[in-house]
């Protein structure tokens, strides 16, 4: 195997030291959720989609994308921890939905599903469709979480009745 000298030419080194310190700093951890690490990269991407949908201070829009991250891990962590998961046909019904009506999918006007199955293999569509796939656990664990905190009317007379109750 060939060596390369660098005593000669010191420029590389330092050009690899200097973009390898400024990749760790573009990705500083701001938060821990269990093992995982979310990065000030993942806050700016985020923050990015919420351009123009808030009218607040960029500090502000900072701390609400790392809240943002931080609620979707945790739900994350909850889904997983309870078995809750997301079917390969509610990925595809989701992206059908969504992205049907593009004409890359299409043939005489109507959804072509053999262009979906050719389409679905490339590795921009795979992580279309992960990402899908995490947005729809998310809010499914969401919604699942939610529904166990809806109390009926009936529910609600019973425990007041419960809690009131006195017994002579």
């Amino acid at each position: 195997p060939e060596k390369y000298d660098f005593r000669g030419n010191m420029k590389y080194p330092i050009i690899f030291l200097l973009l390898f310190s400024w990749l760790t700093v573009a990705a500083e951890i701001v938060a821990r959720v269990g093992e995982y690490a979310i990065t000030s990269e993942q806050v700016e991407s985020e923050l990015s989609d919420f351009e123009g949908d808030y009218d607040l201070p960029l500090p502000e829009l900072h701390k609400l994308a790392l809240h943002k991250l931080i609620e979707e891990q945790l739900l994350l962590i909850y889904a997983k921890e309870k078995g809750i998961s997301v079917s390969r046909n509610e990925v595809e019904s989701y992206f059908m939905s969504v992205l049907g009506n593009d004409p890359k999918l299409m043939t005489n006007g109507r959804f072509d599903y053999a262009k979906f199955r050719e389409l679905k293999k490339t590795p921009e569509v795979k992580k279309i469709m992960q990402e899908m796939k995490k947005d729809i656990l998310i809010n499914k664990t969401r919604s699942l979480i939610e529904e166990s905190f809806q109390l009926t009317d009936e529910k609600l007379m019973e425990r007041f009745i419960l809690e009131n109750a006195k017994v002579d």
